[in-house]
């Protein structure tokens, strides 16, 4: 099996100086985990899939009425602030 990982992000200007900004994150594994479960004396395997995921939703405020145009602005930061999901890695065992 094969692992994977799906993302998104958006973002809308609500005003000339608030937008809204989204993001979205899913991880595939690309692994199963099989556990024996004790029950009424019976061993019962069960198969799970980690799986981890991330949805955030964000109003921003920019000075200056600037929430048009912070995409075409040459002194925007390089890179968004980090949240839950763009720190998503790998899952460990």
């Amino acid at each position: 099996t094969q692992a994977g990982i799906v993302g998104s992000s958006i973002r809308a200007p609500l005003s000339k100086s608030l937008a809204i900004e989204g993001t979205f994150t899913h991880l595939f594994p690309g692994r199963y985990e099989t556990y024996n479960v004790q029950a009424g004396g019976l061993n019962i395997p069960f198969t799970t899939q980690p799986k981890s995921w991330n949805v955030s939703i964000n109003i921003v405020y920019y000075p200056a009425r600037r929430a048009r145009r912070s995409l075409a602005s040459p002194y925007r930061p390089l890179f968004d602030v980090a949240d839950n999901g763009s720190l998503i890695r790998s899952l460990k065992n």
